[in-house]
């Protein structure tokens, strides 16, 4: 049995988690078929019902109703894509390089002054 990283809720395995889940589980809910999904992915329909299987089984909720079709979500899939959803933007903001502010490119000792609003200390 794997160790309880401090600080994080009892029977919550996020290191068992895969994005590619998320992912197939956020397309397959705005597809009309698995099969649809499936295209969009570039993944077998078979994979895109193993992914949606294995997150049911790491949520421990039945997220989308079995053999439907069109794909039709459970009221904790229709609660769970949004959270899906926002938690990979976050993964692809925090993929994006940083932006660094236009300024200058090399610094000077000029560029080191103290500014005269800051008291000298006292001489001793």
């Amino acid at each position: 049995m794997r160790k309880q990283a401090k600080g994080s809720q009892p029977g919550l395995e996020f290191g068992d988690l895969r994005l590619s889940w998320l992912d197939t589980f956020v397309v397959a809910s705005r597809s009309a078929t698995r099969s649809e999904a499936a295209k969009k992915l570039g993944i077998t329909q078979s994979a895109v019902t193993k992914h949606i299987q294995s997150l049911e089984r790491w949520s421990q909720k039945v997220l989308v109703y079995p053999d439907s079709n069109p794909t039709t979500l459970t009221e904790q899939g229709k609660a769970f894509v949004s959270i899906a959803d926002g938690v990979l933007k976050a993964m692809a903001e925090g993929r994006k390089p940083l932006v660094i502010p236009a300024g200058p490119k090399s610094i000077s000792v000029k560029d080191l002054r103290v500014p005269p609003s800051v008291p000298k200390p006292p001489k001793a």
